[in-house]
């Protein structure tokens, strides 16, 4: 299998009522974190995406395309690069 590689919106805020950021990637509907600080926040997401690829490699799922755009400019975004190799994606596959 092919390892994946692309550059993913994720979606920040800052969270007024609990403190510190909270952030979303709009390509993996559910997958949120969170973090005290904006790196934290971009540093846990990252994890977060990294996981829920390798999960949905795992199901046999479709993974998102690359893609970032600046449509939402009420809120904080990024771009955020994953490159996951095609040993770690075959693993997932197979439960390792």
């Amino acid at each position: 299998m092919d390892g994946y590689e692309a550059t993913l919106r994720v979606v920040m805020r800052e969270d007024l009522d609990d403190g510190g950021y909270v952030v979303k990637c709009p390509a993996l509907p559910g997958c949120v974190s969170q973090g005290e600080t904006v790196e934290e926040a971009l540093a846990n997401i990252r994890e977060a995406i990294v996981g829920v690829i390798r999960a949905r490699a795992a199901a046999g799922h479709p993974l998102p395309d690359a893609e970032f755009h600046d449509d939402a400019p009420q809120e904080i975004q990024a771009p955020i690069h994953v490159a996951i190799t095609g040993a770690a994606l075959e693993d997932s596959r197979q439960g390792v």
